[in-house]
């Protein structure tokens, strides 16, 4: 009885020592961690996702910013439109977290201040946010082949973010799917201990990231964090060296990707 009551004791200590850390790390070091409100991103065959029409919900990294997001009956972040009309001049932008406007509330995105610029200078014009977080180019042309073009733009304006919108687009790199409302990395179990972890504790966070996790996961022979791996590929773009295989691949898909939407995009000029 002895044994178990100090065995007891031992366990109420550690989980009692970890609650205090985890507070600790919350109210000195709060951990930045994307959250969105399930339901955002639905399924787009033959394409991977789209974000949900009619979805209200949130997007927040817990530390710098928590903003509401509305998607309109077209799949298009801002008010519900209408259609054409005669005399307006339309812009769609196409994009991905970038022109989404991730962290911006949404009067506050690049298309929304750029409607109101145009509207100054007496143009009627209306300009819409088709940014898709996690969208490569060739996400954003096939999107707009399948859905943008209904929208009758006179402009197509392609937001490029050249770090990892060329990763994004290189064929054999991870690839983000839709299930059940949010977006996992193909293969990723969406029930997991260190999910769950990721997600609600600040203390996992920091502990992941630190030198102390690298040491443990070498240690344990367990990979390397996919967010450190992408980072390390972005960082590739401003090295000196030669540039890697995904963002040679990434580059060659993006190119292909904007002179299809030239060919496809009608009477609307593509910038």
């Amino acid at each position: 009885r002895r044994v178990l009551a100090r065995l007891l004791l031992l366990a109420f200590s550690a989980v009692a020592g970890l609650l205090v850390a985890e507070l600790a790390v919350r109210l000195i070091r709060p951990q930045p961690v994307m959250l969105v409100s399930p339901g955002l991103y639905a399924p787009d065959p033959p394409r991977r996702y789209r974000l949900q029409p009619g979805f209200e919900g949130s997007v927040t990294n817990r530390v710098e910013f928590d903003t509401r997001v509305a998607i309109n009956r077209q799949g298009l972040r801002g008010p519900e439109i209408g259609p054409k009309a005669p005399g307006t001049f339309r812009v769609l932008v196409v994009g991905d977290s970038f022109a989404f406007g991730v962290g911006a509330r949404e009067g506050e995105t690049y298309p929304a201040q750029l409607q109101r610029i145009l509207r100054s200078r007496g143009r009627r014009a209306e300009v819409l946010n088709a940014g898709a977080p996690g969208f490569g180019v060739p996400d954003a042309v096939a999107w707009f082949q399948r859905w943008g073009w209904t929208l009758e733009p006179d402009v197509v304006l392609v937001t490029v973010f050249v770090a990892n919108d060329l990763q994004d687009a290189a064929p054999g790199g991870p690839k983000a799917v839709a299930v059940d409302g949010v977006l996992m990395i193909e293969g990723e179990k969406k029930r997991s201990l260190s999910r769950w972890l990721y997600y609600h504790s600040h203390l996992y966070v920091l502990l992941k990231t630190s030198a102390l996790g690298g040491l443990a996961r070498r240690l344990l022979g367990a990979p390397e964090p996919l967010e450190t791996r992408e980072l390390r590929a972005e960082l590739e773009l401003y090295s000196k060296g030669r540039l890697s295989k995904a963002v040679r691949e990434g580059t060659k898909a993006t190119e292909e990707a904007v002179a299809s939407l030239a060919r496809s995009a009608g009477g609307a000029r593509v910038l």
